[in-house]
């Protein structure tokens, strides 16, 4: 063999151990590749395992502090602070579960993604029961908002409060239901706290209208027998409607149902309680009553269930200035004098009118009580009292 081939067959020999040097190299990189990535991976599962897992351990606080207006020694209601906070840890569950979902799809991980999904799942069973609890609080907190104006107010005016106030009661009966809070308990068999709270404040209303309703049970049963056939039933009606016919003092409503008045009774009955529609309408029917003596007892009566200053009140007891009967024209002179002060000199006019009276009787009382009216009215009020005089 000649030195040239010997040379040829070593540049040969030669090329092929670096080609096969080469292949070993390429398939040591692609090994250490393979394994850079499957460390990656690990790592990657390793720590969407740890996202995961703070997850479910938020979504388990969630749980708790929802669960902490069950204890006896708290106040036993869905309050909006709790509700926050239980919304607060949903949220922050929801964002690892977000990352956790994020890095499995990074590492490749397929299999991890139903662990993800179930977890979402349950996040929003939760989310969605939290809502329908702050509801139901709101729902029971505007019913009570509607049960205290309507023992303000009283009955009949405080009547759609009542109806507003069962409204929202079965509301929040309804977005109790969807939350799965109601009813009883599986494992203890007793109500669960929040269906008895609904079933508390269910009662504490039926307890507050029927106070109400005694309340106003006497004025009604005044008004109703103003239209007695028996003559002496309509003359005391007539005449309690006048010490009593007033509205309803304003009345708050306790924990327990019990009302507590806000105002003093004896003031409310001698300014605001004045002016009950029902009341006044009954009075005004009794001026036409074909008793006298009630006809008496209803002027009498009627501008002490008017307001103060009503000035209709005289011009309706003026029209029994011509009433038949002696003595009711008589009254109704005295009735217009006492609240002369409505309206000084139309009470002058229409008393001087009296002066032309058919009967002597009732022109002395009209001379009397028109004197007696110009003295009071110079003693109480000079200016008043000139008006009369210019008239």
């Amino acid at each position: 063999m000649s030195s040239k081939e010997r040379v040829r067959h070593v540049d040969v020999g030669a090329r092929i151990g670096r080609k096969l040097e080469g292949r070993d190299e390429d398939k040591n990189k692609i090994e250490q590749n393979f394994a850079d990535l499957h460390m990656r991976r690990v790592e990657l599962r390793n720590k969407g395992d740890e996202e995961l897992r703070h997850a479910g351990a938020l979504e388990q606080e969630s749980i708790e502090i929802s669960l902490l207006d069950t204890v006896p020694c708290l106040p036993g209601q869905w309050t909006l602070q709790l509700h926050d906070k239980v919304m607060q840890k949903l949220e922050e569950s929801r964002t690892s579960l977000d990352a956790a979902e994020a890095i499995y799809k990074q590492a490749g991980a397929k299999d991890k993604l139903a662990s993800t999904e179930v977890l979402r799942d349950r996040l929003g069973s939760l989310k969605l029961k939290t809502v329908k609890l702050r509801e139901w609080s709101e729902c029971l907190a505007e019913a009570e908002l509607e049960v205290q104006d309507a023992a303000r107010l009283g009955l009949p005016w405080g009547e759609k409060h009542f109806v507003c106030a069962r409204e929202k009661l079965e509301e929040a009966k309804r977005r109790l239901k969807e939350a799965g809070e109601d009813g009883p308990d599986e494992s203890s068999g007793r109500l669960k706290p929040k269906s008895l709270i609904l079933n508390k404040f269910d009662l504490r209303l039926l307890k507050v209208r029927r106070e109400c309703e005694r309340r106003r049970a006497k004025v009604s049963q005044h008004i109703q027998q103003t239209s007695n056939p028996n003559a002496e039933k309509r003359q005391s009606a007539v005449r309690s409607l006048g010490q009593v016919g007033r509205k309803p003092v304003p009345c708050g409503v306790d924990f327990f149902g019990n009302l507590e008045e806000l105002v003093d009774e004896r003031r409310w009955n001698e300014s605001e309680g004045r002016g009950d529609e029902e009341v006044v309408r009954a009075v005004e029917c009794s001026l036409l009553d074909t008793d006298g003596q009630i006809r008496q007892l209803a002027m009498e009566g009627l501008p002490s269930v008017c307001k103060e200053d009503d000035i209709t009140v005289m011009d309706k007891i003026a029209s029994l200035l011509q009433d038949q009967s002696v003595h009711v024209r008589m009254k109704a002179m005295q009735t217009i004098s006492s609240i002369a002060a409505r309206d000084a000199v139309r009470a002058y006019q229409l008393l001087c009118d009296r002066l032309a009276d058919p009967d002597t009787t009732v022109r002395g009382v009209a001379v009397k009580t028109i004197s007696q009216l110009l003295r009071d009215s110079e003693d109480q009020d000079s200016e008043q009292y000139n008006q009369i005089i210019a008239h």
